[in-house]
């Protein structure tokens, strides 16, 4: 079935619910606005329900959702529980109370039926509005084999207390693509991880997250929560990368072919602030420290000369980020498509 080009509003609940045993459904062209709960929510049975259950192939494209959560602030734009081989792209999202787009429903690292989702070209502003804490632009949850996080311009997130992150890998998210989005103005770090394993994140760009520009809060021993490279970090924020409650930062990631850069000033330090009494861990590391652990190496401190417009963020043609081998991205495409230009 099919749901296209048709206006929901005022109703107390989700605008459009695909749920167990949907199959190859689609919600393209809408307008979902002044809602209870949140806009679309896509879900079936976990891995242990039966196989007719099993949702799958839901398209959520080109669909505009706004003023939402306005009884139940927990609602989300567009939640996919349990499913797999969705495509949720060209979806304009904005002024919720809560987090833009929600992909998973397990957590920590239990197998899970949630794979091979792709969450495309979507732009996704002011949301959390200060009223709700722990929240993102777009969150994920558990093992998620396939999923690519691509092409998303994320901006104006505030929480109400911590965690108004941009893109934000929560307990146990694994195995991500994590590429080309351009998050900028957010409370907390543009990125952040709780815990994960095996994420990949290249070529985006972060900017101005007011406590921190990258944040993981539980570093686990014997892994790293991400790969981090070919990225761009411009604040002015107060920490470049931020530890949480367990671990060393310096132990979290491995990054490198970065390029940072602090307008007006040298860069933050990261930090430790929850763990550096508890645990021993220093309480500020300098961007040399950094490096000395191994960080960073080929990495550079250095104006990417970046232009911001109204729809996208351009990198100009001499900027020192290209020649690390960061690919650009035209984020005007972010958001619905005329009708004639849908796929």
């Amino acid at each position: 079935c099919r749901v296209t080009d048709c206006t929901i509003e005022r109703v107390g609940l989700y605008g459009i619910d695909f749920s167990q045993g949907c199959r190859d459904c689609a919600a393209v062209g809408n307008t979902l606005r002044d809602l209870g709960a949140g806009g679309i929510r896509v879900g079936g049975v976990d891995l242990d329900g039966l196989g007719a259950r099993r949702t799958g192939g839901i398209k959520v494209t080109d669909n505009t959702i706004h003023h939402i959560g306005r009884i139940f602030h927990q609602g989300i734009g567009v939640l996919l529980t349990n499913a797999a081989d969705c495509t949720v792209a060209h979806n304009h999202i904005h002024h919720s109370c809560y987090t833009g787009i929600s992909v998973g429903w397990n957590w920590g690292y239990r197998d899970t039926l949630t794979s091979h989702n792709r969450i495309e070209s979507n732009l996704i502003h002011d949301i959390g509005a200060g009223i709700l804490s722990d929240m993102g632009g777009i969150y994920t949850l558990g093992i998620q084999p396939g999923t690519v996080l691509r092409g998303n311009h994320l901006h104006h997130i505030w929480s109400q207390a911590y965690g108004g992150w941009g893109i934000y890998l929560d307990e146990g998210t694994a195995h991500l693509i994590v590429e080309h989005n351009l998050v900028h103005d957010t409370k907390d770090a543009p990125f952040n991880i709780h815990y994960g394993r095996e994420n990949v994140v290249r070529h985006n760009i972060f900017a101005r997250g007011v406590h921190a520009l990258a944040s993981v809060y539980r570093v686990e021993p014997g892994h790293f929560s991400a790969n981090l490279f070919n990225n761009i970090f411009t604040g002015p924020s107060q920490v470049l990368f931020r530890g949480g409650y367990q671990g060393d930062i310096r132990k979290a990631v491995t990054s490198n072919a970065n390029c940072f850069w602090s307008p007006g000033g040298k860069l933050p330090p990261s930090m430790n602030p929850e763990t550096h009494k508890k645990e021993g861990h220093p309480l500020k590391v300098s961007f040399r420290q950094w490096q000395e652990s191994g960080h960073d190496r080929c990495s550079i401190v250095a104006d990417p000369k970046l232009t911001e417009g109204k729809k996208t963020w351009r990198v100009a043609k001499n900027s020192p980020a290209l020649k690390l081998g960061f690919k650009p991205w035209d984020w005007s495409k972010c958001g619905p498509r005329a009708k004639a230009k849908r796929g």
